[in-house]
């Protein structure tokens, strides 16, 4: 995807994210990309974001995955980050995963693929 195309879509969600803050609201942000790395998005993610105590939690509730920010586009760009890194790791390690990370990257390889 052209980097153009790129900052559109990033900036699209943004504009979706700061349109659903409103107080101590709970919300679901809709992730269609990873960009700019190497791991492309088979099927949207949903990330749930909320505030928790003075920081945003975002949550990949079906991979089990967490972090916070400052604001909830750091919560959410902070997710993005360790979803590649999870997703890597336990893909580097797959044939020394326990039962809940052969889970989790079975739930990653549902929602992601690598770019060829």
């Amino acid at each position: 995807m052209p980097t153009r195309e790129r900052l559109s879509k990033i900036e699209r969600e943004l504009a979706v994210l700061q349109s659903k803050i409103v107080g101590n609201e709970t919300y679901s942000v809709p992730i269609e990309s990873l960009a700019p790395d190497p791991i492309a998005v088979r099927k949207t993610i949903s990330m749930v974001i909320r505030p928790s105590d003075g920081e945003f939690l975002a949550t990949f509730f079906d991979a089990n995955i967490s972090t916070t920010g400052d604001t909830p586009e750091e919560a959410i760009g902070n997710l993005k980050s360790l979803i590649v890194d999870i997703f890597e790791n336990l893909e580097t390690n797959e044939r020394v995963l326990g039962p809940e990370p052969k889970r989790q990257l079975a739930v990653l390889r549902d929602f992601l693929k690598r770019r060829k």
